[in-house]
């Protein structure tokens, strides 16, 4: 049996990351957090997670945008999967057009959530499959 997967939750907002991991870990998820940019490129380094979700907003210094940019260039294999708060059509597209599985808006649906990790893991081209 292989070992859980494990997520990075990435938000500036610690209730809404609180939410997250009890969500995926209640789904049998290993999970990461963090609160900024930086700290979320520090934990892909050394956490190596398999998913990212990560919110778009995350306070002054480096955005959401950023941080999928350099995951997109140094960990490909990384499914990303954006949030945001704000309903705007043109951003999400900018998210998925710079790499991103999806984006979406806040408050998360959970079931829409773990139905698209579902999807990616079992479908991703490094997965051994059973």
């Amino acid at each position: 049996m292989s070992p859980p997967a494990k997520i990075l939750v990435v938000d500036d907002a610690p209730f809404v990351r609180e939410l997250l991991v009890d969500h995926l870990t209640r789904n049998g998820y290993l999970t990461v957090e963090a609160g900024t940019g930086p700290d979320a490129l520090v934990a892909v380094a050394a956490e190596n997670p398999d998913v990212i979700l990560l919110d778009i907003d995350l306070g002054p210094g480096m955005n959401g945008l950023e941080v999928l940019r350099r995951v997109r260039r140094e960990h490909p294999s990384i499914g990303v999967i954006m949030m945001t708060g704000y309903r705007e059509p043109a951003l999400a597209r900018q998210t998925t057009d710079a790499g991103a599985i999806e984006c979406l808006f806040k408050p998360i649906e959970m079931r829409r959530l773990s139905a698209l990790i579902a999807e990616f893991l079992s479908t991703r081209p490094d997965d051994p499959g059973p």
